[in-house]
């Protein structure tokens, strides 16, 4: 058994970074605020994903729709639309360094 867990970053660390990069800036917020402003900021990217327009944050990457079509065959599937990731120039620079 692999230890994924400690590889993925769940929504609560992720609250408790920017609430401590706001606390590092003199502010003070309650984590339930930042909690609401990660989900409704998640919430947004997909009400505009669902509307068919892509989330671009300028060096960090694209959020996008893909539709796969239907396959026919032995394990035929119909069409659907998945969220897609394209990462940006800065992110990957990031990754490589």
């Amino acid at each position: 058994m692999t230890d994924d867990h400690r590889l993925t970053m769940r929504q609560s660390q992720i609250v408790g970074i920017v609430q401590g990069s706001i606390r590092s800036e003199g502010h003070q917020l309650h984590r339930r605020v930042v909690r609401d402003v990660v989900r409704d900021t998640l919430g947004a990217i997909g009400q505009v994903l669902r509307g068919g327009q892509n989330v671009n944050f300028r060096g960090f990457g694209t959020f996008y729709v893909h539709d796969f079509r239907g396959r026919k065959g032995l394990k035929p599937t119909l069409p659907r639309k998945q969220p897609k990731f394209r990462a940006g120039r800065s992110l990957k620079a990031t990754l490589n360094a």
